[in-house]
């Protein structure tokens, strides 16, 4: 019995240390997410691709960032993070003008809260589970 209680400890202190860990990320790229917002919201729409270049640069865990405008339509660039599985971006491009608002990620984007945030199953962008903002 002595051993089980360990490994229940164990493991309960693993879980515990992970949801810590994935809080801390998720906090960290909401600051960095709302700074990129408040400076997209400074400069003009000509400014916006060095803006999510500049996004990309700071977080390692980016798979791929694009603007969205409320109907689903893309407004800026695709930029592929360090994340990226460059080969799922050369099968699924999107461009300036892409509709969006079928899929998943737009209508908890497009819900109307602050802070939304989704898990996406894997496709041929990314080879894992990804989260989005």
């Amino acid at each position: 019995k002595s051993k089980v209680n360990r490994i229940s400890r164990s493991v309960n202190g693993d879980m515990k240390l992970k949801s810590e860990n994935d809080r801390e990320k998720f906090r960290d790229s909401h600051l960095l997410l709302k700074s990129t917002m408040t400076r997209l919201q400074q400069e003009g729409d000509g400014d916006m691709n060095r803006v999510l270049e500049e996004l990309v640069k700071k977080n390692d865990s980016i798979v791929s960032v694009y603007i969205l405008d409320s109907s689903g339509k893309q407004r800026s660039k695709r930029l592929a993070g360090k994340a990226a599985d460059t080969f799922g971006l050369r099968v699924l491009p999107s461009a300036v003008g892409s509709d969006h608002s079928a899929q998943d990620y737009f209508t908890h984007l497009n819900s109307g809260f602050e802070k939304s945030a989704g898990e996406h199953s894997p496709d041929a962008l990314c080879s894992e589970k990804y989260n989005f903002l």
